[in-house]
């Protein structure tokens, strides 16, 4: 017994351990994703702007007239990453897979050392990297050309950094950490909630106001830079800092009710309902357990004012991550709020929110261990083996969908559209324009300019320009100068809002060709 306690004190061991992890989750990133990465609407923006980058356009995408117009709604990260790694020869969405199947290691080996460091516990480390590494919405999350595991790789960094300035006030571990805020908010804006983690951790961590402050100002003196530069070069080529509107909409009671199924959906075993059945239930215990955070928070934050904080190296873990998970959930509840009108609550935006989970769950089951109670540690072991077995029955059965079937852009139903295929043969000096003028750009590499809907997504609002801008397309196809290519066509023909979005834009037009995933409107020659 004295021979494995040695064995498992090994850090060398340790770190072996979370090694063979992290390998695991390369392999299982590779099995899921054959057809590469998953490809949607976004992950068009960021390897349009990562091939442009490439090609001396700067951050900038193609319209359908192969002008060139610099990116502002997308933050630049993750396409300069993708650029960095089209220097050694890689397209952007090859980059984007390698990338991400790499982070994917890299977070389940953080996972793991973070818990760590926390616990002193070998086992409560690789427990943690395996839980993160079976849970289906986070290794799907990696499975996207998506900014969030950059996001959850640069907040890791980001908190061992902080971790060790307040451990050891080395000032360039702030100023490093001030950088990495700055390259997590030119990933995600969200990354706002960083920030404010980072200004309430020194504010508590440190003692003085004259050190307080000034550990601010070393951080901010990092944090800075790159977000000025970027928000200025914003207004410099479009007026708009964020290209973002701010306005009171609240989120709506049915993504609410989505973003809990997710959550909930992935804590919880899916069997007899128990989720849907009982969410009412969820919801109170959801808000119940926000609330217990952030008075866990205001109280570790006194006890940090009073020089307490650091002295337990448990708590301050425990402290930190429910600060990350209070700080991510009021700043995202702002952006969707007064930001964003077309709130999304799925699994990718709320990976933050697991990974604070994981620790803060780990960090239980150690407190738990160290009762020494019998009756306690089987608590403890039948709990990691509950929640082993439900994450891994959903697993199995997302790993193999997802390794037949592809995601996004890059799913089977994609690669073998009858549209795409009719695209790539129609004449070349014909302007496009469909509703989904992403795919066609993914999978053709042909620009084409976005069919625009009456209301505008961003705001809630109608479309200002909606009646000139259709006027302008139906004249176009009209004249034999492009094509309207409409995926989906008899199926939002059938729809409320798609019958009269149709009716505006198609009506009376001459068709190309019928196919059997939509329609292509214009002159035959």
């Amino acid at each position: 017994m004295r021979i494995v306690e040695r064995l498992l004190a090994d850090k060398r061991i340790v770190w072996l351990g979370l090694f063979l992890l992290a390998v695991a989750g390369v392999v299982l990133m590779i099995y899921i994703t054959p057809n590469g990465m998953g490809l949607v609407n976004d992950s068009v923006g960021y390897i349009g702007g990562a091939r442009n980058i490439l090609a001396g356009n700067g951050y900038s995408r193609l319209t359908g007239d192969h002008s060139v117009v610099p990116v502002t709604n997308y933050p630049p990260m993750f396409s300069i990453v993708l650029a960095a790694l089209g220097v050694f020869g890689l397209d952007a969405i090859p980059a984007s897979w390698w990338l991400n199947i790499l982070l994917f290691g890299v977070n389940v080996l953080l996972t793991g050392w973070v818990v760590y460091r926390m616990t002193s516990a070998a086992l409560f480390g690789w427990l943690a990297a395996l839980i993160f590494g079976v849970s289906a919405p986070i290794f799907q999350t990696h499975s996207f050309a998506m900014t969030e595991p950059l996001y959850l790789f640069l907040s890791y960094v980001l908190l061992l950094l902080l971790i060790a300035y307040l451990h050891k006030p080395i000032w360039i571990w702030l100023v490093l950490a001030g950088v990495v805020a700055g390259m997590a908010f030119l990933t995600r804006y969200v990354a706002v909630s960083l920030y404010v983690l980072v200004g309430v951790a020194l504010l508590a961590g440190r003692s003085g106001w004259r050190e307080r402050l000034f550990s601010i100002l070393i951080f901010l003196v990092g944090a800075l830079p790159l977000p000025i530069a970027w928000l200025m070069r914003n207004m410099a080529v479009s007026e708009n800092v964020a290209n973002r509107q701010f306005g009171f909409h609240p989120i709506p009671t049915d993504k609410l009710t989505e973003g809990l199924l997710n959550f909930w959906g992935w804590l919880l075993p899916e069997r007899a309902g128990l989720v849907e059945r009982l969410l009412p239930l969820w919801s109170v215990v959801l808000a119940l357990v926000l609330l217990a955070f952030l008075g866990f928070v205001v109280w570790g934050a006194m006890r940090g004012w009073r020089g307490a904080l650091l002295s337990d190296r448990r708590f301050f873990f425990v402290w930190i991550f429910a600060l990350l998970a209070a700080s991510y959930t009021a700043v995202l509840w702002l952006s969707l709020t007064f930001v964003d009108a077309s709130p999304i609550l799925e699994h990718r935006i709320l990976s933050p929110l697991y990974v604070a989970a994981i620790v803060l769950m780990l960090a239980g089951f150690d407190w738990l261990w160290r009762r020494k109670a019998v009756a306690a540690r089987v608590v403890v072991v039948v709990l990691a083996v509950f929640l082993l077995l439900s994450l891994s029955e959903d697993s199995l059965d997302v790993a193999r969908d997802l390794h037949q079937d592809g995601q996004g852009f890059a799913s089977r139903v994609w690669r073998e559209s009858e549209v795409i295929r009719a695209v790539r043969s129609l004449p070349e000096q014909g302007l496009l324009v469909s509703n989904k003028a992403t795919a066609i750009y993914i999978l053709t590499g042909i620009p084409s300019f976005i069919l625009p809907s009456p209301l505008n997504p961003a705001t809630g609002q109608p479309r200002q320009g909606y009646r000139e801008d259709v006027a302008r397309i139906r004249q176009l196809v009209r004249e034999g100068k492009g094509f309207l290519v409409v995926f989906d066509y008899e199926q939002l023909k059938e729809e409320e809002e798609g019958k009269s979005w149709m009716a505006d834009v198609a009506s009376d037009l001459p068709v190309y060709g019928r196919y059997a995933d939509g329609v292509i409107f214009g002159l035959s020659r």
